[in-house]
């Protein structure tokens, strides 16, 4: 959330970014990430407008989402397995961002030493040294 709302941030215009999901069984859980997100990150909160739930069925736009990001999943395992993978629809979309395991203990890390919180043996044991 935080990379999508920074990424909206640099282009012209005031803007704000809405979160949608589909009716799956994981919403709830979701939602309640996207608050608690909300709530640690307020200057980043004030650019969010929502985290709504719409049928993927009946929602084109929805539809349309889901078709991209499941064809970019395609592409990012084409692209782990070759640099020289094709990277259809780049014209189409404005960043494609894979976080795995390095960069996602960098954010926590970085995260839990601002608020001066302990940092879990698992994640300090892992290498973060270039992620940020």
């Amino acid at each position: 959330m935080f990379e999508t709302v920074k990424h909206m941030r640099k282009m012209p215009g005031h803007s704000v970014v809405a979160f949608v999901h589909d009716q799956g069984d994981d919403f709830d859980e979701l939602h309640g990430c996207y608050r608690a997100f909300r709530e640690m990150n307020k200057k980043t909160a004030k650019f969010m407008g929502g985290f709504q739930q719409l049928n993927d069925k009946t929602t084109p736009a929805l539809q349309a989402a889901d078709l991209v990001a499941n064809h970019t999943t395609f592409l990012m395992g084409q692209k782990l397995e070759s640099e020289n993978a094709i990277v259809e629809m780049q014209e189409n979309l404005s960043r494609v961002g894979y976080w795995e395991e390095h960069y996602i203990a960098a954010i926590l890390k970085n995260g839990l030493r601002k608020r001066g919180m302990p940092i879990p043996l698992g994640i300090e044991a892992i290498d973060t040294a270039r992620q940020l």
